[in-house]
């Protein structure tokens, strides 16, 4: 069934949040195939590497992050992204603000999106995702926080001053941040600029078992899953 969304809402702060909206029958059996594939690897398939496209192996990825409440979303922004990656981690990534666009072209604004699912409910100690809302409307410098523009190869280097550069950014416009305390099923959608973060746990025996999506401008080979929305072959 389709869903309407409050594009308002979401032009102003940059994320929205669509409770109940992943099927709990879908998400037991992808936690099933979940832990059958991941026994040495607690962490998950995205243990490795940032980004994977397990969802072209595995039916149960694939149908969450396709599922019709995102694509009744995008509906609703007038957007049609590709979905191209996947995190798979049962704990917080412990990822410091960041925004998954940093582009300095201005065209490619509003060419990215993220995708947050519970796959649980997700306790206070866990710790949970947390946003910045409105920040992706922020006047920041982005030939500073481009990563293409790092032309140092000391990758990590470039991300401590980036981090800093969000941190004075945020302490300047004493923004508060959101954290989404999501029950089963939720899903959090966001802005490409948007500033997020996986917060440091209270308590690392908690899981925090989620499902992550990216969707942007794609020029590889894809298909169109059963929803409407169009997904990566490569």
């Amino acid at each position: 069934m389709s869903r309407k969304f409050d594009k308002n809402f979401f032009n102003k702060n940059g994320y929205i949040i669509i409770k109940n909206a992943v099927n709990k029958k879908l998400i037991d059996d992808y936690l099933d195939v979940w832990s059958k594939a991941n026994k040495h690897r607690p962490e998950g398939w995205s243990r490795l590497v940032s980004f994977t496209r397990t969802f072209n192996q595995y039916s149960e990825i694939l149908d969450i992050l396709c599922c019709q409440a995102i694509r009744s979303f995008f509906d609703s922004i007038d957007r049609d992204p590709v979905l191209h990656a996947d995190i798979t981690y049962s704990v917080s990534t412990q990822l410091g603000w960041h925004q998954d666009n940093t582009s300095s072209i201005h065209e490619s604004i509003d060419s990215y999106y993220g995708s947050w699912v519970a796959l649980e409910d997700i306790d206070s100690k866990s710790g949970p995702l947390s946003v910045i809302p409105g920040s992706h409307l922020w006047d920041m410098d982005y030939s500073l926080i481009d990563s293409a523009n790092c032309v140092d190869e000391n990758y990590s280097s470039f991300n401590e001053k980036r981090l800093e550069y969000y941190l004075e950014e945020i302490d300047k416009r004493k923004t508060e941040e959101v954290t989404f305390l999501a029950r089963k099923g939720d899903i959090l959608m966001w802005h490409g600029r948007l500033l997020h973060r996986g917060s440091t746990p209270e308590d690392l025996s908690i899981t925090r078992m989620s499902l992550i999506g990216h969707y942007s401008e794609y020029s590889g080979s894809t298909l169109r899953h059963k929803s409407g929305i169009l997904y990566a072959l490569s």
